[in-house]
């Protein structure tokens, strides 16, 4: 008898042991991700608040460095990064993956971007990252180029717009770039993965008033705000047009700004087709949305006013 109470209280001793053993584990890994994210949110709130280029650079690579290790472990993709400031997460309507963007600001009003790009297929190990490189300084005729992971043109994206043709999957991003003191442009860039599940960026599917685009920009005055907006139901981007504050102000975008008209872009046949002079009154059940102003549409730019 006393046998048999010492091996059932041995097994209750393990049980419990093993049942404190697995709650110590598991609060040791939510403490551990919680200091992750404490200075994540630090480093990038120092990027935020210091007065100079250099001292945004360095707190800004210390970030990156803590970012990039949170990465390698997949159950960062369920993080929502919401507490970190000024840091956007993005995730597409299917789920295939989501994209982390954010500037670093210099004294010029010049702008740096960086994006992590976090995968996650069907089954084990397929759980990917994807560090892309701003190069768009050094991009010539961007619109016509095909870019990859190495040589991306940063912007920071709002939206992403999932379209399939021909089994192929298409991913039109539309974002904003904060370019110079003078101008500000939008952009709308179109992401697809190769064959090795990598990121490519640029099709021409964007079918313009002067023949087909791998990605469209628009660039306007800094004292403007032009709205790009996706109306699913329509499956239509809805933008402002832009036009010059004077005719003779034609070409130079500092003086640019919305006229009070609308142009957009139609999926047809696998391609984003331009439509010139839409009416919005049309496109009543999905309005008008800009990020950078949240009232009613501002009117030309006018330098003097």
């Amino acid at each position: 008898m006393i046998k048999i109470l010492s091996v059932l209280f041995f097994q209750l001793f393990m049980e419990g042991f093993l049942r404190f053993s697995v709650a110590q584990k598991s609060d040791e890994k939510v403490n551990s991700r919680n200091s992750e994210i404490d200075s994540l949110i630090n480093l990038r709130q120092k990027v935020i608040d210091s007065p100079t280029d250099s001292g945004r650079i360095l707190s800004n690579e210390g970030f990156i460095l803590h970012l990039e290790n949170f990465l390698q472990r997949e159950e960062s993709y369920k993080i929502n990064f919401d507490s970190v400031k000024q840091f956007g997460v993005l995730s597409s309507p299917d789920n295939a993956f989501r994209m982390l963007t954010w500037n670093l600001p210099m004294n010029d009003e010049t702008n740096k971007y960086y994006c992590y790009i976090q995968t996650r297929g069907k089954g084990k190990n397929n759980y990917m990252v994807f560090k892309l490189q701003d190069k768009s300084d050094e991009i010539k005729l961007p619109e016509r180029k095909t870019l990859g992971k190495e040589n991306w043109f940063g912007m920071l994206y709002y939206q992403i717009i999932p379209e399939s043709y021909k089994k192929k999957t298409y991913y039109t991003l539309l974002g904003w770039d904060g370019n110079n003191s003078l101008t500000r442009k939008k952009g709308i860039e179109v992401m697809w993965f190769d064959r090795k599940g990598e990121p490519k960026f640029g099709e021409n599917i964007f079918l313009t008033s002067k023949g087909y685009r791998k990605r469209v920009f628009f660039e306007y005055s800094s004292g403007a705000n032009m709205s790009v907006k996706y109306n699913k139901e329509k499956k239509k981007i809805i933008f402002d047009h832009l036009s010059p504050s004077e005719p003779a102000m034609e070409g130079m975008y500092q003086y640019y700004g919305p006229d009070l008209s609308y142009d957009a872009f139609e999926w047809k046949e696998g391609k984003w087709q331009y439509q010139g002079d839409v009416d919005v009154r049309s496109e009543e059940s999905n309005p008008i949305y800009n990020p950078e102003i949240k009232d009613n549409q501002k009117p030309i730019y006018s330098p003097d006013k």
